[in-house]
């Protein structure tokens, strides 16, 4: 892993959090994919480029420096002066669009993963693979590489705000958010393979409610980011589609021409965090 790998530490302290409350839902639609959280193939109207899936081994090696959820931290809550008490923390800078691309990825997997479980025995067998596949790989599985973006994404807010502990609760909001979808997960596993183990056609109640508080985690911590950030994740993978002239899940060369600047940004960003 190394210790100079920026989200390897992420990864290293990404279970030291704990529960908090949740936000506010909001209904978000993924109209893309390549390659899933999971790591399986899946249709899309529009695909994003290649290496915008949560890939393990680039992404263990793609930052330099130390960072984990302890450096959420900012310190003892300061006071903050009467217009402010009571409102938003105020935000001096959000994160470039390329942090919420596999946050915004994540629900189409959980998209695949809903439509599996309604196709008999063998889509439910399929659903159980897809769900121990997640928490597969100790440290740098599909589940620590996921709250390590998580944490990322927290970390990237530049805030200019007074009140410390306003902005160390709306931080530690984008976890919880981030650990709601994995604790859904979590809760899918054993009834799942419960389910596998005995032929089901279906899935059972407890595995939707699980999946159901998985998908919601996703959309709430969408829901923090800036006003029309999904819009343009959606305008982005169009965009991206649109470009990949020879459909083989890349954009370069001349096609690269045919993307807005703020676009080969954006696509440019997501290869170096990605991989």
């Amino acid at each position: 892993l190394g210790s100079t790998t920026r989200l390897g530490a992420v990864i290293m302290s990404a279970n030291r959090a704990l529960p908090r409350p949740l936000g506010l839902a909001v209904a978000v639609a993924l109209i893309a994919t390549s390659t899933s959280a999971f790591g399986v193939p899946k249709k899309c109207d529009v695909c994003p480029p290649e290496g915008t899936a949560v890939n393990r081994r680039s992404l263990l090696g793609t930052f330099a420096g130390a960072a984990g959820t302890a450096a959420l931290a900012i310190g003892a809550p300061g006071p903050a002066g009467a217009e402010f008490i009571g409102g938003p923390p105020m935000i001096r800078e959000w994160p470039g669009l390329e942090y919420l691309v596999p946050i915004f990825e994540m629900d189409g997997s959980l998209s695949v993963l809903e439509t599996q479980l309604g196709k008999g025995p063998r889509g439910v067998a399929l659903s159980s693979a897809l769900v121990e596949r997640f928490f597969r790989g100790g440290l740098v599985s599909n589940r620590n590489i996921y709250r390590g973006v998580c944490v990322l994404y927290a970390q990237e807010i530049q805030y200019d705000d007074p009140d410390r502990g306003r902005v160390r609760e709306h931080r530690a909001a984008f976890l919880d958010d981030c650990d709601m979808t994995i604790g859904g997960m979590e809760a899918m596993k054993k009834p799942l393979r419960k389910l596998a183990d005995e032929g089901a056609e279906e899935a059972s109640p407890e595995v939707l409610a699980a999946l159901s508080n998985a998908r919601e985690g996703v959309r709430r911590f969408l829901s923090r980011a800036p006003p029309g950030e999904v819009d343009r994740l959606m305008a982005w993978f169009k965009a991206v589609k649109a470009a990949d002239a020879d459909r083989n899940g890349k954009v370069e060369g001349e096609e690269l021409k045919s993307l807005s600047e703020d676009d080969v940004r954006v696509y440019k960003a997501v290869s170096d965090l990605l991989g």
